[in-house]
Order: C-alpha cells, then sequence, then structure tokens
C-alpha cells in the first residue's frame, strides 16, 4: 500500500517514505519521473504545477496535495523564521521518517 501524506508532513519526507515504500532512494525515484532535484528537501519550496503534476502522476495522490506539502511563498521575515533544517523532531515521527513542516518554523 502506497503511503499517504501525514497532516502538516513535508513533500521531502512524504518523498523518503514514498521511495521507501518502492524499496529506492528518493533522488531515483524523483529522477524517474522526470525531476531533476538533487534531494528531495530541494522541493519544500513552492513547487511548480507541473512538478506537482509529476508527483501525483506517480502515485494516488491529487497534485493539490502535493502542492500543500511545501512552505508557501514566503515573505523575507517568514523565510529568517523558518529553519533550513529541522531543529525539532518527534521520536517515533523520526523512526518512521515523517518529516513535519512546524519543526522547522520557529
Amino acid at each position: 500500500m502506497t503511503p499517504q501524506p501525514l497532516p502538516d508532513e513535508l513533500l521531502s519526507g512524504w518523498a523518503f517514505r514514498l521511495s521507501e515504500n518502492y524499496c529506492c532512494d528518493d533522488t531515483d525515484m524523483l529522477a524517474h519521473v522526470k525531476i531533476d532535484a538533487v534531494h528531495g528537501t530541494a522541493l519544500e519550496a513552492s513547487v511548480y504545477a507541473a512538478v506537482a503534476e509529476k508527483i501525483a502522476n506517480a502515485s494516488p495522490v491529487d497534485p493539490v496535495v502535493v502542492r500543500s506539502l511545501t512552505f508557501p511563498k514566503m515573505t523575507p521575515r517568514d523565510a529568517s523564521l523558518t529553519a533550513q533544517m529541522p531543529f525539532q523532531d518527534c521520536l517515533p515521527c523520526s523512526r518512521e521518517s515523517v518529516s513535519r513542516r512546524n519543526w522547522r518554523r520557529a
């Protein structure tokens, strides 16, 4: 069964869980659907509709849901309050490779 996105999950975390489900690396999975990204975390800023469509076509998830897994376009103030890497986590979530959006917000 394909893992579904969880509330407040980042696209990178869901892409990682999805790639684990398909027994491959997240960059390989993205390359397979013709998305050029060094790593899934490159997709955490708002994604273009075409990229969301490619990811949605490779999974049973609506493109609108895929776009909701990213940070929306941010003001400079919002960007300054958003960490590049998670500064907090939840041990059970981390064990499941879940990455939450609120872990990066001050």
